[in-house]
């Protein structure tokens, strides 16, 4: 049995248990007990005390796993179970193989959009969301163009986030505007307000959504 009891999913679980979140900037605090029951605000401590208490919920949360997999009459060798992070052993190898690929010049730094956790303010991998069907309209956006015929066609679930960027692109005092739509824009948004027709389709489509 392997024991996968470091990460994200981890750290938000000794959050809520505890009631306690992670402050880097504070001391360690040999003397820190957490309190019987969480409160209504999250005490902030230091992050040697948080990787503390994840070590103790995760032995205790491992417990309850196995014997509730020994119930069910599991086939595992329980004498053979490994754990992710015990003595640290798992971030020492991490560690150890980062500094060897930096030494090599394989670690870089760049500038790329990625998965932002607002709560957390850290990046999370794709295994972190869930996707979730919800129900959604298919619109399409159209803008300019006469005669029936559109200049530009912006098929979208979020027709909403459209107006303010082609209000950015389209206001005469912004120096990158050009027209593009056959006439002169001569207020902000007035090609989002008298130019651009909202068409519904007939046929709703499902989108997806992630959190």
């Amino acid at each position: 049995m392997g024991w996968d009891d470091n990460g994200v999913p981890t750290e938000r679980r000794v959050q809520n248990y505890f009631g306690v979140r992670c402050d880097p900037s504070l001391p360690y605090d040999p003397a820190f007990a957490p309190p019987e029951k969480p409160g209504k605000q999250e005490i902030p401590i230091s992050r040697q005390n948080f990787v503390e208490l994840c070590d103790q919920l995760v032995v205790e949360d491992e417990q309850k796993f196995e014997e509730l997999w020994r119930t069910l009459g599991l086939s595992v060798d329980w004498s053979m179970d490994l754990h992710h992070d015990r003595r640290n052993a798992a971030r020492r190898a991490s560690q150890r193989a980062f500094l060897r690929n930096l030494a090599r010049g394989e670690a870089y730094q760049s500038e790329a959009p990625t998965l932002w956790d607002v709560d957390f303010r850290m990046a999370v991998s794709q295994a972190e969301l869930e996707d979730r069907e919800l129900p959604s309209a298919y619109h399409a956006v159209r803008f300019g163009g006469t005669d029936g015929q559109a200049d530009i066609v912006i098929e979208t679930t979020r027709p909403e986030l459209i107006p303010a960027c082609v209000a950015l692109v389209a206001h005469p005092d912004d120096e990158r505007y050009v027209p593009r739509f056959g006439h002169e824009v001569t207020t902000p948004c007035s090609v989002c307000v008298s130019r651009c027709s909202l068409i519904r389709s007939p046929i709703p489509r499902r989108g997806r959504a992630s959190r």
